[in-house]
């Protein structure tokens, strides 16, 4: 125990606070660790544990679940932890103006009610067994430190105030961000002193820190080749990615708008190739978009590479080649760019396998490579002909967020 453990991260995070962040950065860096939630999850079963909340119970049948509260958690700055810090952070994430990146997953929440300054109830409009995971995945803030102001874009937000077992330390922009460990922690005290998180945008140049020692931690490494030498410097860990990728077609766009368009760009994915040239045989074919808790359906049309049924599709909803390569319909040239973030080097690779296809059945496309931030940004404004999209999907969430039409407002459904 004790030392510093110094952490390469791909992107910088503009705010630490998850509630209103898409980068996967921000919760690494201060989820659970910094600002803890109602509950964790257990990391080999995925199954909801205590963090904030003691324990919790449900009424079936009255979609309420009542959360009795630890008793002995202190803010950082000292102030104790209560029930309405719990309601006001209800209170932040389902405000319409406010900008929480995750309230489209929680539409179902209609009341929060204090019941005492240890027990919150949340009330729905349906029984959801699974919200005690959903909100692992929202961290609790500390109401007396906002007062009246935007919570979004309050200075804590690049350095909060949590009740979790290390504290914020320093933030160097452009270099790292640093934890500290909490000495007046309730629970199990950290083996770590200090974590530091270095940013290094390029996978290969985080590796070579790691080969002179400048960082210790290398994560998300996919296909990245790791050669003898460096492997025998430390200990490779491969795991699951807990997440599908995903093309997201903007319905908005006019090209976009019939079912048989959308059919034929997905014959022409060849996910088997894709699998294999652009990430080493590592990742699995799917070809449906649910959560792997939720029973599929029984009857699943599996998709498939089929490049003669997909130009067909396209001649049947009026996709002609004029002579120039590429259809037109109306007067409307097939042709799209993909949106996607700068960081994710494995969907330049595959995308540009994807655009061969596209281009043999007489479509045009490019690619778009943005930074995190203005990414997100056009998700969630539809700013966007087509999108490469990564979602969790290994553990329980509530599928309307994405998929409802409903939740296009709350700008989930891209």
């Amino acid at each position: 125990s004790g030392g510093t453990v110094t952490m390469a991260v791909a992107t910088e995070p503009g705010t630490l606070f998850s509630m209103y962040s898409t980068d996967p950065a921000v919760s690494r860096i201060a989820d659970h660790d910094v600002l803890e939630a109602l509950t964790t999850l257990d990391p080999a079963s995925g199954e909801p544990l205590p963090e904030l909340a003691a324990r919790w119970e449900s009424d079936p049948g009255e979609g309420i679940v009542t959360f009795h509260l630890v008793r002995d958690a202190r803010w950082h700055d000292g102030a104790p932890f209560t029930a309405e810090d719990v309601k006001f952070t209800f209170d932040q994430l389902l405000d319409p103006a406010g900008g929480a990146a995750q309230r489209g997953e929680f539409l179902d929440v209609r009341e929060v009610t204090v019941v005492d300054p240890s027990t919150i109830s949340v009330r729905l409009d349906r029984d959801r067994p699974e919200l005690p995971t959903s909100l692992a995945r929202v961290p609790i803030l500390p109401q007396h430190v906002f007062g009246t102001e935007v919570v979004a874009t309050h200075a804590s937000s690049r350095a909060p105030i949590g009740t979790g077992p290390y504290r914020f330390a320093s933030w160097k922009p452009g270099v790292r961000i640093e934890l500290e460990r909490n000495t007046a922690f309730r629970g199990e005290a950290p083996r770590c002193d200090k974590l530091v998180y270095r940013f290094v945008s390029n996978r290969r140049a985080a590796l070579e820190l790691f080969r002179s020692g400048g960082v210790d931690v290398v994560s998300d490494l996919g296909g990245v080749r790791v050669g003898e030498e460096l492997s025998s410097r430390g200990r490779r860990i491969s795991f699951p990615r807990e997440a599908f990728v995903g093309v997201v077609y903007n319905t908005s766009n006019p090209i976009f708008s019939d079912a048989a368009t959308r059919r034929a760009l997905s014959l022409l994915l060849d996910r088997a190739a894709i699998r294999c040239s652009s990430l080493r045989c590592l990742a699995e074919e799917i070809f449906d978009p649910w959560p792997r808790s939720l029973a599929r359906p029984a009857k699943l049309s599996r998709g498939t590479f089929d490049p003669l049924r997909a130009r067909r599709l396209l001649e049947s909803a009026g996709w002609r080649d004029k002579g120039d390569g590429v259809r037109e319909r109306d007067g409307v040239r097939l042709a799209f760019r993909f949106l996607l973030a700068d960081t994710d080097r494995e969907a330049v690779s595959w995308v540009a396998l994807f655009e061969a296809d596209l281009a043999a059945a007489g479509i045009e496309s490019s690619i778009a490579s943005v930074g995190w931030g203005v990414y997100t940004d056009r998700l969630r404004a539809h700013r966007f002909d087509a999108a490469i999209v990564t979602t969790p999907n290994a553990r329980p969430f509530d599928p309307r967020a994405l998929y409802h039409s409903g939740a296009i407002a709350a700008q989930r459904n891209f």
